[in-house]
């Protein structure tokens, strides 16, 4: 019993000291992230015009009370850039990420909301 307490106590002290820290999920996400408010008031998009590198996230957040869906043009359809569509409304106090991979001047709008539009330029 003299020898199998102490090789527990230094397997134990071994094994913790072996296991990396814990990190969190999106720890490897190293992209840029720029945040445009949908507002009411007849606004639209804050900021409206965006110069952005390719790889930056842009989250749309809804501050209206009025659910939201912005989407790249042509409206309806969105099939100038199809990805860029949350393909559902952004209610009240959400949120909706998309990250640009591709170059290009990307006009939008809010498919609800159609004379709310903005333009976004991924160089």
């Amino acid at each position: 019993m003299r020898i199998v307490a102490p090789l527990i106590v230094f397997a134990s002290l071994i094994l913790s000291g072996c296991s990396a820290p814990a990190t969190p999920a999106d720890s490897s996400d190293t992209s840029e992230s720029v945040s445009v408010r949908m507002t009411p008031s007849g606004i639209g998009f804050e900021p409206a015009k965006l110069t952005l590198a390719k790889g930056t996230k842009v989250c749309f957040i809804n501050e209206d009370p009025e659910a939201r869906w912005p989407a790249s043009n042509i409206h309806p359809t969105h099939e100038i850039f199809p990805e860029f569509d949350p393909k559902t409304v952004v209610r009240a106090g959400e949120t909706w990420c998309f990250t640009f991979t591709k170059p290009g001047i990307w006009h939008y709008h809010d498919h609800l909301f159609p004379e709310f539009t903005g333009t976004i330029n991924i160089e």
